[in-house]
């Protein structure tokens, strides 16, 4: 291979990948490319990183890419049960990241969460073990006074939260996270549980009748870095 010095336009020949998900076949695999391109940042075009969902077909199989969005990202693939779609997140339709589910057998990806009823979007989420479903982790919804409020606003309070910022989130809401539930189709949105601290990597019970989640069961745990495990029934309730 020829060797060549390494400019900064060099940055756009790079691309790597992440969050392999084998398929329930065993044969299939979902991963995230990432690379960088020129795009747009707040208005003005800039050196952005992008990511893109692939699917390699096996060794000697050339990857094909499954997703393509203008301006905006798509991570996190997860297979449904059966192998037939995957469900990603994505920026397609705003900043904050919702859930959307792509069938395999071709097609438009589905949006599954709306911003006009989840405007800050989906952290992180599971199927259904029958594919029927997601619990996901959400910091809810704002109506649009509650936006303008807040962008309007020169100072913010943090009532007890340490640290008050992580890089790549930025500053942190005075909400915290919540477990939800939303069907399929994307009907029967509701919040399933509420915690004194942020609720983190959710996952159903192998038959769907419970979800286990971490979080804190103290306010004051949140300065310790202290983590606990809980289960909730998927219905929801204590």
């Amino acid at each position: 291979m020829e060797r060549k010095l390494f400019t900064p336009e060099s940055l756009y020949d790079l691309h790597w990948v992440s969050d392999p998900q084998i398929a329930p076949d065993g044969r299939r695999v979902a991963y995230v490319q990432h690379w960088v391109e020129e795009g747009d940042r707040e208005g003005k075009r800039a050196l952005v990183y992008r990511t893109a969902l692939f699917l390699s077909d096996g060794p000697d199989a050339a990857p094909r890419r499954l997703t393509r969005s203008r301006d905006a990202d798509d991570w996190m693939p997860r297979w449904a049960p059966d192998g037939s779609a995957l469900a990603f997140l994505s920026t397609r339709d705003g900043k904050k990241a919702h859930l959307f589910v792509l069938d395999l057998l071709g097609g438009e990806a589905t949006q599954i969460t709306h911003p006009a009823e989840l405007s800050e979007g989906v952290k992180q989420f599971d199927w259904h073990p029958a594919g029927v479903a997601f619990c996901f982790v959400s910091l809810g919804h704002k109506t649009d006074a509650e936006r303008t409020a807040e962008e309007e606003r020169d100072e913010r309070v943090y009532a007890g939260r340490l640290p008050i910022k992580y890089d790549g989130i930025g500053l942190f809401d005075d909400r915290y996270t919540a477990l939800w539930r939303v069907e399929r189709d994307g009907s029967g949105l509701c919040k399933l549980a509420t915690m004194p601290r942020d609720v983190q990597d959710a996952h159903w019970s192998p038959r769907g009748g419970e979800i286990a989640f971490v979080s804190t069961a103290k306010p004051e745990h949140e300065r310790q870095y202290i983590s606990d495990l809980f289960l909730v029934a998927a219905d929801g309730g204590d």
